[in-house]
């Protein structure tokens, strides 16, 4: 007689996420912590025993012991909401023209950085948080009209190791990323897999000056060097910087022009891919264009200090 594994469920009252703010009431999350992912490619039908469950809806930021988790999605200073819109382009006679701005995601924090609501263009978001209030998964539905993704984004402890798993519709994972920050909240390492007709993986380590500026990412695989991607600050007042990507024998191959705000968050991410004829002659051929729109909270500067008045009334 087979045996069969019985699983505990713990019912919870969840309040929805829409993209705005949520719904007020009190919510306990689901203690589960982080699910192990595996590292190489699942076996073929145990696919699904891998992934982690996605709760029916969302869980509500704990204020008793507050964790600024906006630094896991790449934000800093005291940002509020923040709206991501991206745009191809599309082959011409005269050019590359342009495609309109389509927006991709929508991010809301409190004023202490605990995440409140997300959305996609596909459609809200799942928070999942455990009783202590700590952030452990946010499921985003990405893809397309003709391919359905999720998104599966992982944090442990302070976001010190983050985990991006993405899987298909089918529950299938085609890619894991691996975030190893510092104390300081900078990315350190990326390590990343590939699953599908062919598989890969490549590691990233990132370099740093010493005002903390990423100055350098180079990527290797299988222990090689597959190329290097170096940051260079200064142009046009230091409000645009470039990161430019050569191959192991020097070539540029891409370059993204990155503007920054004052609280140097970037808001705008153009790409260019550089293509060589047969005798060495370059065209840039524009790839995407990835523009965020911030909003900060009004009584906190762009360090996260209190502004003048607050500090007066203290």
């Amino acid at each position: 007689m087979i045996s069969r594994l019985l699983l505990l469920a713990s019912v919870v009252l969840l309040a929805s996420c829409d993209g705005g703010e949520p719904d007020a009431g009190s919510v306990d999350a689901v203690d589960q912590g982080t699910a192990a992912v595996p590292a190489s490619k699942p076996a073929s039908g145990s696919a699904k025993v891998d992934i982690p469950v996605r709760p029916s809806k969302s869980a509500r930021a704990h204020a008793e012991s507050p964790i600024d988790e906006r630094g896991g999605f790449g934000l800093v200073g005291p940002v509020r909401r923040m709206e991501r819109h991206e745009a191809g382009f599309t082959m011409t006679k005269e050019g590359y023209d342009q495609n309109p701005l389509v927006l991709r995601q929508v991010l809301v924090f409190d004023e202490h950085g605990q995440l409140l609501s997300c959305r996609t263009d596909r459609g809200p978001a799942t928070i999942e948080r455990d009783k202590q209030g700590r952030l452990v998964r946010v499921f985003m539905d990405t893809g397309s009209s003709t391919m359905k993704v999720t998104e599966v984004t992982m944090f442990t402890g302070q976001a010190l190791e983050q985990e991006l798993l993405v899987h298909d519709v089918s529950g299938v994972p085609i890619s894991r990323t691996l975030f190893m920050r510092d104390r300081q909240g900078r990315i350190e390492e990326e390590r990343s897999s590939h699953w599908g007709l062919m598989d890969t993986s490549h590691t990233l380590k990132w370099e740093y000056d010493d005002r903390g500026r990423p100055t350098k990412k180079q990527k290797m695989s299988r222990g090689k060097l597959d190329g290097s991607t170096f940051i260079n600050y200064g142009f046009e007042s230091g409000a645009v910087e470039k990161e430019q990507f050569r191959d192991p024998a020097g070539t540029l191959q891409s370059t993204v022009r990155v503007t920054r705000d004052d609280a140097r968050n970037w808001t705008r991410r153009h790409e260019t891919q550089h293509i060589y004829d047969g005798r060495g002659l370059i065209t840039d051929r524009p790839r995407i264009l990835v523009v965020q729109e911030i909003d900060y909270h009004e009584h906190l500067d762009k360090t996260g200090s209190a502004g003048p008045e607050d500090q007066e009334a203290e």
